[in-house]
């Protein structure tokens, strides 16, 4: 067995910093930075017993049970590697224009048997080359702030996006791509670069307006125009609250836009399609059908209701329902009818409450009173009280 070296630790990670997991003697290790942002860690998670240590001191270890001398001499600093390697600028310069697109790449994307040509010169699929190694990379940038996203695909497949960190001046920006033609009214909300470089290709009568994350706001403040139009391709697993929840950066009279937002009704998508890309794979147009026909497509897959109604639902399901049953519980009559009247206009299903009102009105509900008997302490003396 050769000696293992922190170099060579280093080599197998190939970028430290962004890939967090890597496979060595059978286990997969993890890696991260320790609270000082410079210290590179490695644990064993699904070993509770191996306790996280410097990786330069694991490395210590292992060749030191293996046998071997280790050096004496203190494996560079990982904050000079990261100075160097990880700082905005450095990083920018390593993300140049593709010299040619892997297959796993182009896989990876799902429409290269239509598109191979338009991801070949699409101004946000870039190269990542660092330490002799390249890879693609998605890339947006605001002017200001960069993001930027990539599958690994080199020696080690691993799966799932990874990105660059914040503190090498990448941020969770989104992004907003205009399309080719000039006359666009329509926005197309998404996730992820990967959805919204395909929604930009298919969609050129389109703007595409895209976060990083179910978890991320959109970020409205990016939209240079108005649309007539604007709808959102949810991820299929999103839930109602969700959804919601990517309107937050709206504040006051900026949550009008909700009365024009479309959404996707997940009842209506063709089985196992999960985003935009699966939707526009799942058509089996060419290239050029995409182009004239996706928008038509997507149109007939929406809900009926807009974004502003579901609002209101999830208002109804998760407020105003739960105070309606607390006043029917304690015969609150007043609150009832001032939670009716919200509820109708949040156009809420009033038929069960009004049923309970009606009734309300049939049988009221026990009234309790204390009599008190008068000296006599005959109850015949205060009939007259008892039966009014």
């Amino acid at each position: 067995m050769l000696q293992f070296t922190h170099k060579d630790f280093i080599e197998l990670l190939a970028n430290p910093k962004e890939i967090k997991k890597i496979p060595f003697n059978g286990l997969e290790y993890n890696t991260f930075f320790a609270k000082d942002k410079n210290t590179l860690m490695i644990g064993l998670w699904k070993d509770v017993s191996f306790k996280p240590r410097k990786l330069s001191t694991f490395v210590y270890e292992l060749n030191k049970r293996l046998g071997y001398t280790p050096s004496t001499t203190t494996p560079k600093s990982t904050t000079t590697q990261k100075q160097k390697d990880y700082s905005p600028l450095e990083t920018l310069k390593k993300i140049t224009d593709t010299k040619e697109l892997s297959t796993p790449f182009l896989e990876t994307m799902q429409l290269s048997k239509i598109f191979k040509s338009e991801y070949e010169t699409h101004k946000n699929i870039k190269q990542y080359t660092d330490n002799n190694i390249s890879h693609e990379v998605l890339y947006y940038t605001d002017g200001k702030n960069h993001n930027a996203r990539f599958k690994y695909n080199g020696k080690y497949n691993f799966k799932g996006w990874s990105t660059f960190k914040k503190e090498s001046g990448f941020k969770s920006i989104g992004a907003y791509l205009k399309g080719l033609n000039k006359t666009r009214q329509t926005l197309i909300l998404c996730e992820g670069l990967k959805d919204a470089i395909n929604a930009n290709i298919a969609l050129p009568q389109c703007d595409i307006l895209a976060t990083d994350s179910k978890s991320i706001k959109f970020n409205f403040a990016q939209l240079e125009k108005e649309y007539k139009t604007v709808i959102l391709f949810q991820d299929k697993e999103l839930t109602p609250k969700e959804i919601i929840n990517l309107f937050g950066e709206l504040k006051g009279e900026d949550r009008k836009i909700l009365n024009k937002v479309y959404y996707v009704d997940i009842n209506k998508l063709p089985h196992n399609t999960k985003d935009i890309t699966d939707f526009l794979q799942s058509l089996n147009m060419t290239a050029k059908g995409l182009k004239r026909n996706a928008l038509k497509s997507i149109k007939k897959v929406l809900h009926t209701e807009r974004i502003k109604q579901l609002e209101n639902a999830l208002e109804v399901d998760e407020k105003i329902n739960p105070l309606l049953e607390n006043a029917k519980t304690f015969n609150n009559l007043k609150l009832f009818k001032e939670l009716l009247q919200k509820k109708l206009k949040l156009n809420g299903d009033i038929t069960e409450d009004i049923k309970y009102y009606i009734q309300l009105q049939v049988t009221p509900p026990p009234h309790h009173t204390k009599i008190n008997l008068n000296s006599s302490k005959y109850l015949g003396d205060v009939t007259n009280q008892i039966i009014n």
